[in-house]
């Protein structure tokens, strides 16, 4: 007769030990230890552990049956959970014909990073918890408080040295809940449905797949918005662009790159809808049938199938020519986020990967027009050597899309692996209201040690001659250091570590430096720390180990260690060196 374990895992892996008293087994491997109880999940490295409360939608009672899968299996009847070593991970691989749900809760146990890109980008996560949401790639500007944005990876890791990362064909629902309102997350909940905007079918095998892991400048002009005859024809404006080839070269001739911003919509009173249309390559549903969206520049629209070879191949083409054309240099893509896809589609990729596979596709598409492009969007797409831009920022002070949130987003897409980042508008966005002259000055220099400045507002706008020459002095010192943001730039072709860092890099077990957002690392050299707050006058700034000597006065501190900063104004741009 099979052995019967009551909701629990028999995990035997490359050495198994049995516990008397508490009917445990274990996973001993070289890099960690396993061990799964009747709730929980032990998972035990040399620095440190995570605990997973496991099987949390299988009906009470329910008794497991050992099966020979992997390296361990168990199986309920109504859902099989296998268990399986694979390097430095433990792959936990949950799958059910008959339960509508699976779910595992990662308990947040000292800090925690990663995952999707947000409004507020808190830094560690558990300062912000979230409801629960389909974790896909969105445009989180349309539903700030649900949405997570377009550069979104299912991969976590904690200072308690524990990775998680979660199969792209897990239909995953996401959520960071607050079990004890103390306004600080209690869980990361990983929850599988086969849900919109998920496309298998209620029939179809449902999976929740996640390892458990240890470890050891250029001047550039961009022609945006309204350039277009109509938004989705790649054709210039002849009224306002009458002949773009000589405003290009003349551009050029001073020293400019000229990129222009495109995007993957055609509107439908477009004269190239027609033709795109009958030529298959809009998303369509599953009986064929093309299906509209609506974006923020038309109502009525075809979005481009990138799934689609030929669709990708005429989209792309139309875009060499008419680079050939007029000489631009390059584009700045916009969109590609899954969630601008109609209510019905289907995709011409493995259903397990819709909808995400579609920002994967696109980015797939467009990077084949160089390194010298930029995207918003990211989702498996690491390998291509291309800018990925911040989601448009409010011009306020605040966390809530401000300048504050830009520290914690560049650290946020340098931790999933996406190092070239365009932190978008010097200033934010001011769709509604303007910068003040304070915030534009302190959001210049809090991009000084960025991959990129660019402007859309220009210091000269402000009528303030100060805000000219601070302006001025961030463009020379980020010129002045191009040179190193290069050098770091290459070292990312094969090495691990992100270009712009966050301060745990130096001091991984350092609570000060775990919890630093408002600072980063240029590399292991220096330690930016800009002034993110209205009419400040005092600057904390946590020291990293060693000697670092502040740029601006030439005082060396050494870390270590939380200094506060005084006689702080407009014209203070604090950075430290390495000694």
């Amino acid at each position: 007769m099979p052995r019967v374990i009551p909701k629990a895992v028999a995990v035997l892996a490359l050495a198994v030990t049995v516990w008397a008293k508490s009917s445990l087994l274990q996973v001993q491997s070289d890099n960690n230890k396993l061990t799964m109880d009747a709730t929980t999940i032990h998972f035990v490295h040399p620095r440190g552990e995570a605990h997973v409360n496991w099987g949390l939608t299988l009906p009470e009672g329910a008794e497991g049956e050992v099966c020979g899968e992997g390296d361990s299996c168990l199986d309920f009847g109504v859902a099989k959970v296998v268990v399986a070593t694979e390097g430095h991970c433990q792959k936990v691989s949950w799958s059910t014909t008959s339960l509508p749900e699976l779910k595992d809760c990662v308990a947040i146990e000292g800090h925690w990073y990663g995952g999707g890109e947000q409004i507020s980008q808190p830094w560690p996560i558990e300062k912000t918890p979230r409801p629960e949401t389909p974790f896909v790639t969105a445009d989180m500007l349309q539903k700030r408080a649900r949405w997570y944005g377009g550069v979104s990876e299912a991969y976590w890791v904690s200072s308690q040295g524990v990775a998680v990362r979660v199969e792209e064909s897990t239909p995953l629902f996401l959520s960071v809940p607050d079990h004890d309102n103390d306004t600080i997350a209690d869980e990361l909940c990983l929850g599988a449905r086969h849900e919109a905007p998920f496309a298998a079918p209620p029939s179809a095998p449902l999976a929740l797949e996640y390892f458990l892991c240890s470890g050891n400048d250029v001047r550039q002009i961009e022609i945006d918005d309204n350039w277009e005859t109509c938004y989705g024809d790649a054709v210039f404006n002849p009224d306002r662009f009458p002949d773009p080839k000589r405003l290009f070269d003349d551009l050029k001739n001073e020293g400019y790159r000229v990129t222009v911003w495109i995007h993957p919509f055609i509107n439908d009173d477009c004269d190239s809808y027609a033709y795109a249309d009958e030529h298959g390559y809009f998303v369509k549903d599953s009986e064929g049938n093309t299906q509209q969206t609506s974006w923020w520049q038309g109502r009525h629209s075809g979005i481009i199938d990138f799934t689609n070879p030929a669709a990708a191949e005429w989209w792309g083409a139309r875009l060499l020519k008419l680079r050939e054309e007029t000489g631009l240099d390059s584009y700045k893509f916009d969109a590609g986020e899954a969630s601008w896809l109609p209510e019905a589609f289907t995709l011409g990729v493995d259903e397990r990967f819709w909808p995400n596979a579609y920002t994967f596709k696109y980015v797939e598409t467009v990077a084949q027009f160089g390194g010298m492009i930029e995207t918003r969007v990211g989702r498996g797409t690491q390998r291509h050597p291309v800018f990925v831009r911040m989601l448009d920022k409010d011009s306020i002070w605040g966390d809530y899309n401000g300048l504050q949130t830009m520290v914690p987003s560049l650290l946020h897409f340098g931790l999933l692996g996406y190092p070239f980042v365009l932190p978008d508008m010097i200033g934010g966005n001011a769709y509604v209201i303007k910068p003040s002259a304070e915030l534009f000055v302190r959001w210049a220099q809090a991009n000084t040690f960025m991959p990129s400045l660019q402007f859309s507002l220009l210091p000269w706008d402000f009528d303030d001659e100060q805000v000219t020459e601070l302006t001025r002095a961030v463009t020379a010192l980020h010129a002045e250091h191009t040179p190193y943001l290069l050098e770091l730039a290459s070292q990312t072709n094969f090495a691990p570590s992100p270009m712009l860092r966050p301060t745990w890099w130096l001091c991984p077990t350092d609570e000060d430096c775990l919890m630093a957002d408002q600072q980063f690392l240029v590399g292991d050299n220096i330690l930016a720390a800009p002034v993110v707050h209205k009419g400040a006058t005092e600057l904390t700034v946590v020291i990293p180990p060693g000697q670092w000597r502040r740029a601006d006065t030439g005082v060396v501190f050494t870390g270590p260690a939380s200094v506060t900063l005084s006689g702080i104004t407009l014209e203070s741009n604090i950075y430290f060196t390495r000694v």
